[in-house]
């Protein structure tokens, strides 16, 4: 008998659209979604730099910050957030010395909090660390730290991850550089993705999950333990055999 399909609620693909099904199997608590994928590079120690966006992974601007004349290198007219670099004494933090000398600190909401907050190794890191971003309230089944597992019905690839980032509310379907690597796309920074422009991968995310992370060992958790644990879930939960039937579903994209 096939499964019985529930929308749970209605999230946004960009620009609070309200265009995509967050779903269910009844009787079940995993959650599954189809969206865009666009590359997060948040959490690298390398991922901003006060003074030029040549040097690192992203843009300023992706982090909240304003250069003067909205140039690539020069000063900020405005600082970058909070919620995306570390500060300390009410300044962004840049690191002192090191590989990544002169770069802020990135972070992402999950996170170490014994270890201090200008600490790089505090936050994921996405060159290594597949994770996905949820956006903001509209997954409050879901836990950082919660296990996932990452579609392309088109590689016919699966990534494993964790929901290691919290994003805007008004738009889903975000991973890190490793999770796009890990399902054979190509790219090398957060400036430009393959697959900002699709619509159809698969993101599944099983709430509670991230009791059996924890309880497997100590932060930082390695990337195989992640892809151990997300494929026991993955499986439990049907498969590739239910990605076919989710993937079958009238209003999912294919």
């Amino acid at each position: 008998m096939s499964p019985e399909f529930e929308v749970v609620r209605q999230m946004s693909y960009r620009d609070r659209d309200e265009s995509v099904p967050l779903r269910r199997i009844k009787g079940t608590t995993a959650v599954f979604y189809q969206s865009k994928m666009s590359c997060d590079v948040d959490g690298a120690p390398n991922a901003y730099h006060p003074d030029d966006d040549g040097l690192a992974l992203d843009l300023i601007a992706s982090a909240g910050g304003k250069r003067k004349d909205d140039k690539s290198a020069g000063p900020l007219e405005t600082q970058p957030s909070r919620d995306v670099v570390a500060y300390l004494n009410d300044v962004p933090f840049i690191q002192p010395d090191g590989e990544f000398k002169g770069f802020y600190v990135s972070k992402t909401s999950f996170e170490d909090k014994t270890r201090a907050e200008i600490d790089p190794t505090r936050y994921l890191d996405p060159r290594f660390i597949q994770y996905i971003v949820l956006p903001g309230g509209k997954v409050p089944e879901a836990t950082l730290g919660d296990l996932a597992a990452v579609y392309d019905p088109v590689a016919k690839t699966v990534a494993f991850a964790v929901f290691g980032d919290v994003g805007p509310n008004s738009e889903c379907g975000e991973a890190s550089m490793a999770t796009l690597k890990r399902l054979g796309m190509e790219v090398t920074d957060g400036k430009s993705c393959p697959s900002e422009g699709r619509h159809d991968l698969l993101y599944i995310v099983f709430p509670g999950s991230y009791q059996k992370l924890l309880a497997a060992e100590g932060w930082p958790h390695p990337q195989s333990t992640i892809d151990r644990l997300g494929k026991a879930e993955f499986d439990a939960w049907g498969g590739l055999p239910m990605v076919e039937q989710v993937l079958a579903v009238q209003g999912i994209r294919k």
